[in-house]
């Protein structure tokens, strides 16, 4: 039969206090049990959490406490003691392992269900994912022509102004009077383009970094730190040797 411990007597001439071996408690009895003897089976059903918790701390909680105050009274001072903490520890631990079979005999069920769920929908997100970023490729390039656009018309419309004014200050100058100032028109610029069901996407400029020439890459950034080098084009620095930092503009989407 283990070792078990019950009882608690005081050592002569010592001062100290030890368990003494009586076959009355042993640490696995609750796993040496049949099943049955000691709680119900455990059902556990999908978003039955709490019932499972319930049956699981019926089953074992009682004896742990048990075997905590038996292990915080034991006093290892020979090697009688000694030899009991051994047997309590390795008991413990046994029943330890038992209780980790059984929690994953009761959440099998539900992790088996969410798995597989999960192992589903990814295939719907991937191709979502897919059909996302096609999208936002295709309306970056579709949005940087039409701010290169605007942008080719505000100069246009800057350069008219500008020879507009210059014959004015001609003119002005050969009738010895002041020249009107002309002011070249605004072209509109559109920034947000919005759909009929609300989505909306515009352009986002992002500071990005690619490696130039790596023998001239300060040591610090050398590996590379990836997390260092945004850290530092974050911050605002604009030059590092061995590095291009450029913007990069992307779609952002809002629905």
């Amino acid at each position: 039969m283990p070792l078990v411990l019950t009882s608690i007597s005081t050592l002569e001439n010592k001062g100290k206090t030890k368990m003494s071996l009586e076959p009355e408690f042993d640490f696995m009895a609750l796993v040496n049990k049949p099943a049955e003897v000691h709680a119900p089976p455990v059902v556990a059903r999908i978003n039955d959490s709490d019932q499972a918790c319930r049956v699981l701390k019926r089953m074992y909680m009682p004896e742990i406490e048990r075997m905590k105050e038996m292990a915080k009274a034991l006093v290892v001072i020979d090697e009688e003691s000694n030899n009991m903490a051994i047997t309590m520890a390795g008991q413990s631990k046994k029943l330890a392992g038992v209780i980790e079979k059984k929690r994953k005999e009761v959440i099998c069920e539900p992790y088996e269900f969410t798995k597989t769920v999960n192992t589903f929908v990814k295939v719907f997100s991937v191709a979502l994912e897919e059909i996302e970023r096609k999208l936002k490729r295709d309306m970056a390039g579709y949005l940087l022509q039409v701010r290169m656009k605007q942008a080719e018309d505000q100069r246009l419309a800057d350069e008219e102004a500008a020879k507009v004014q210059a014959e004015f200050n001609v003119r002005a100058a050969e009738s010895q009077v002041v020249a009107p100032v002309v002011v070249a028109a605004v072209i509109p610029t559109q920034k947000v383009f919005r759909s009929e069901t609300g989505a909306s996407v515009h352009l986002r400029k992002d500071w990005k970094w690619e490696v130039t020439e790596r023998m001239d890459i300060p040591r610090q950034y050398l590996v590379i730190d990836d997390v260092a080098v945004n850290k530092a084009v974050s911050a605002g620095i604009r030059d590092i040797p061995g590095f291009r930092i450029f913007e990069l503009e992307t779609a952002v989407i809002r629905s």
